[in-house]
């Protein structure tokens, strides 16, 4: 099939080929990049809801130990800010 093409074409085959595979890894680098990004922002929300999961429980201990009606309002107002 390719006993016809001139050296010259096979050249530039060639060089298209390679161009359009570098083309895809830049194409893929990006995505991977935007992907990567996203994965960031997800941690430090899961940070901030490990936070403030801890503080719950702080309320729930506080609320038990000292029977005191103001951590089950500050218990409440926390749920409201996680949501």
């Amino acid at each position: 099939m390719f006993k016809n093409i001139t050296i010259k074409m096979k050249l530039i085959i060639s060089t298209l080929i390679s161009v359009a595979g570098l083309i895809s890894l830049i194409i893929f680098f990006y995505f991977s990049s935007l992907k990567i990004e996203t994965l960031d922002e997800n941690k430090l929300m899961i940070e901030v809801l490990k936070s403030d999961m801890l503080m719950l429980r702080r309320n729930e201990k506080d609320f038990i130990l000292r029977k005191d009606i103001k951590y089950v309002d500050e218990f409440n107002k926390n749920i409201e800010e996680i949501r």
